[in-house]
């Protein structure tokens, strides 16, 4: 059995998908409504990593145009989230891990590219223990490995 010292971290911070669950989310279908919505717009979502395609999407856009166009992305994301919800499995050793942690009292936080309303409806579906700070996409501009999520936690 492995043993840690929680009193050398201040916190613990997780990622959501693939990490404490798996959402099953058919990505090509998002890909497309995204595409279609930048394309109103006259501009061109290319790219592989498609968080990283919309931010410098968004950032073609008049600065006045950003926030909006962020939001809605931001809900077409959550809608493809909220849609999968009853296909999401917990990732085994997930749940024992955030009650070990609340346990011994160390703080947990969650910092992912998925939506908040997803992070809720999770944690209800598996009854899991309330987190310390859950920074969703929402919550930051620019996408992961930015360090700007992780300050925020």
């Amino acid at each position: 059995m492995i043993k840690i010292n929680l009193t050398q971290f201040d916190a613990v911070i997780f990622d959501l998908d693939g990490t404490l669950v798996d959402v099953l989310i058919d990505w090509n279908e998002v890909r497309a409504k995204l595409k279609r919505f930048f394309q109103r717009k006259n501009i061109d979502l290319g790219g592989e990593n498609i968080n990283l395609a919309i931010q410098l999407a968004l950032e073609k856009l008049p600065e006045d145009e950003r926030r909006p166009a962020k939001k809605q992305t931001d809900w077409l994301f959550s809608q493809a989230e909220l849609a999968v919800v009853s296909k999401v499995k917990l990732i085994p050793g997930s749940r024992e891990i955030l009650m070990w942690l609340k346990d011994k009292k160390t703080p947990a936080c969650l910092v992912t590219r998925n939506s908040r309303p997803l992070v809720e409806a999770v944690w209800q579906k598996f009854n899991l223990p309330k987190m310390s700070a859950v920074i969703g996409r929402e919550d930051f501009w620019k996408t992961k490995p930015h360090p700007e999520s992780l300050r925020l936690a």
